[in-house]
């Protein structure tokens, strides 16, 4: 019995000195913390940035993009938050090596600080953030559509295609949303509506976009009767990504469920019964 009793008076020490060994641990933790926020403050960096801004200003290149000097005094404090923590104040030429090194996300990151400030966007501003790539775009390709059609600037248009293509299936998922007739993104949602430019194409429009009339030739062509009789009894086909479809193929989460006009089931029947009459 005292053996026991013994063990447990041991046990329950052990237990007391785990629990005052975390508190010590906890207590050592926070006051590194502490520690680590008085010597992070040991200096001003708000007027640190003021004595750099040129030189950080130089070193992210973004002086010519006509710029509020307060969003760029903005920019240049979020830079050097993100790759500066350490506990002393920085030192311009390290700091300049890890804007070179970090370049490509910078730009990301500046490209979307300029958007959300709500300022009227230049060409030389919409030129630097199209030309910043990644998976944030996605979010502000309407926006930045907006913008490049204001301008005419084809190019940055084609460029944000091919961007949208990319980042979607890269992060968004595998599978692309069909094309719209007016900004020809592939962002036609299955409502028919587009999300960068807003449009809900007529089913007639789509049918002579993806080139309705060319497909029923190729099955003419090709002897394809049965799936031309397919279309008309069921009235519609899809229209995916990759084109038009036939009503019983395996539909896609995008897939667009476009209803003939009736002059097209009218068009139908008419090729239907011609070629009957020649067999």
């Amino acid at each position: 019995m005292p053996k026991r009793k013994k063990s447990k008076e041991v046990a329950e020490e052990e237990r007391e000195k785990k629990k005052e060994s975390k508190k010590e641990a906890k207590s050592v933790s926070k006051s590194k913390k502490t520690a680590r926020g008085q010597r992070r403050t040991s200096y001003d960096l708000d007027q640190w940035i003021e004595e750099k801004f040129d030189d950080l200003v130089n070193n992210l290149q973004i002086r010519y993009l006509g710029l509020d000097i307060e969003l760029l005094k903005y920019i240049a404090k979020k830079v050097v938050e993100i790759l500066w923590d350490e506990d002393k104040k920085p030192d311009m030429e390290r700091l300049a090596s890890r804007i070179r090194r970090n370049i490509e996300k910078i730009r990301s990151l500046i490209s979307q600080i300029i958007l959300e400030s709500g300022v009227e966007i230049s060409q030389e501003q919409l030129e630097y953030i199209v030309s910043s790539e990644g998976p944030w775009i996605l979010g502000y390709a309407p926006l930045l559509y907006k913008y490049a059609t204001k301008f005419s600037r084809e190019d940055l248009i084609s460029n944000l295609r091919y961007q949208w293509v990319k980042w979607w299936s890269l992060s968004r998922d595998p599978e692309i949303p069909p094309e719209c007739p007016r900004c020809r993104f592939n962002s036609l949602m299955p409502d028919g509506v587009c999300i960068i430019c807003g449009y809900n194409p007529s089913p007639s429009e789509l049918l002579s976009y993806y080139k309705f009339d060319e497909y029923i030739n190729n099955l003419i062509r090709r002897n394809e009767l049965a799936k031309i009789r397919t279309i008309l009894s069921r009235g519609y086909v899809l229209i995916s990504s990759l084109g038009i479809k036939l009503p019983d193929e395996e539909r896609s989460k995008y897939d667009l469920e476009v209803h003939l006009t009736r002059s097209y089931r009218e068009k139908l029947l008419d090729i239907i019964q011609k070629i009957e009459l020649k067999h």
